[in-house]
C-alpha cells in the first residue's frame, strides 16, 4: 500500500464516500456506464461497485484472494458502509486491462483457447492449494459468512454446517412434485463426501478479461468465492452455456470432468429457480 493511500485512508469515511461519488459521475461522463447496475469505472485506473447485494462479504472476498492468489486480480483499495441499502458496502478496487472473453471467445483459434486456458488453470490451480477451514461450515464464504451462488439463489444463504446440509438445502427447493424422483436420482452423488475447494463461482466468460491476442489479463467479479465442493466449479461453469462449445471445451481442460455430477446438476436445474 502506498503511502498517499495510506494517508488517503485516514481521512473519515464519509469524506472518502463523498469523494467517490464525485468520481462515479465524473466516471459516467468520461468512461458511460458498464453492464452492470452496480459497478462503475472511475477515474484514476479503478473500479467501484455499490448497490443491492455489494456487501462485506464480496469486500472480504476481495481482499482475501488478493492477499493468497497471485495472477491477475482486482486489489480491494477502499469499502466503506453505503447505508443506501440494507447491510450495504461501497467498495473501490483496481481496475484491470483487457476486455470481456464474452466479446470473442468464437473468434479465437483453438491454439489462443488452449493457453487461455493454461492461464486459468494457473490460477485455479492456486485456488485450490489453499486448504479449506479445519472448523466451522463446509459450505460458505470465505469469511465463514452465507455463500452467493447465482445456480442456487439470487440472495445469499447458508452457510452449511456440512456437504450434506448443502444438498439437502437444495432438495427442499426443488419442484415439490418431482422432489422425491430428483431427490432418488441425486443421492448417488450427494451421498458422497467431496473435496472441499475454493470456488469462483461466477466463472463465466463475462468474468475474464482478455488482451488482443486473446491472453489473460484479469479475473474479476469475485462477489460469490466461496468453499464448495470439487466439481462444484466445473458444473457451475456449463450453467446456463448450453450452445458455448469452445467454451466448454475449456472448462474441461481446466478442471477435468465429473460425468456423475453433472448429470444430476443438470437434472436439477430443470426443477430449480434461484429467484
Amino acid at each position: 500500500m502506498g503511502i498517499l493511500l495510506k494517508l488517503w485512508l485516514l481521512f473519515p469515511q464519509r469524506i472518502r464516500l463523498w469523494a467517490y461519488q464525485l468520481l462515479v459521475r465524473v466516471g459516467l461522463r468520461l468512461y458511460g456506464p458498464t453492464t452492470s447496475f452496480s459497478c462503475f469505472r472511475l477515474p484514476f485506473n479503478l473500479y467501484a461497485k455499490a448497490g443491492y447485494g455489494v456487501d462485506v462479504h464480496e469486500a472480504n472476498a476481495l481482499r482475501f484472494i488478493s492477499q493468497h492468489v497471485a495472477g491477475p486480480l482486482p486489489s480491494l483499495v477502499d469499502v466503506i458502509p453505503y447505508p443506501r441499502f440494507e447491510n450495504g458496502m461501497f467498495i473501490v478496487m483496481t481496475r484491470l486491462p483487457g476486455k470481456p472473453l464474452a466479446l470473442g471467445l468464437w473468434d479465437m483459434s483453438p491454439e489462443q483457447r488452449s493457453l487461455l486456458a493454461s492461464d486459468l488453470k494457473r490460477i485455479i490451480d492456486q485456488m485450490r492449494s489453499i486448504p479449506p477451514p479445519q472448523t466451522g461450515p463446509k459450505i460458505c464464504a470465505v469469511d465463514g459468512g452465507p455463500v452467493l451462488c447465482y445456480r442456487v439463489c439470487v440472495d445469499r444463504v447458508g452457510p452449511f454446517e456440512t456437504e450434506a446440509d448443502f444438498y439437502q438445502w437444495l432438495s427442499d427447493r426443488l419442484v415439490l412434485e418431482e422432489q422425491d424422483r430428483l431427490k432418488a436420482f441425486a443421492k448417488p452423488v450427494h451421498s458422497k463426501t467431496h473435496p472441499i475447494y475454493l470456488t469462483h463461482n461466477d466463472f463465466s466468460p463475462q468474468n475474464i478479461l482478455v488482451d488482443e491476442n486473446g491472453r489473460l489479463t484479469g479475473l474479476v467479479d469475485w462477489a460469490c468465492l466461496s468453499w464448495f465442493p470439487q466439481y462444484w466449479e466445473w458444473t457451475r461453469s456449463y450453467y446456463a452455456k448450453e450452445s458455448y462449445g469452445p467454451w466448454r471445451e475449456m472448462m474441461d481442460k481446466i478442471f477435468g470432468r465429473y460425468e456423475e455430477e453433472l448429470a444430476v446438476e443438470q437434472e436439477l436445474w430443470k426443477y430449480t429457480s434461484p429467484w
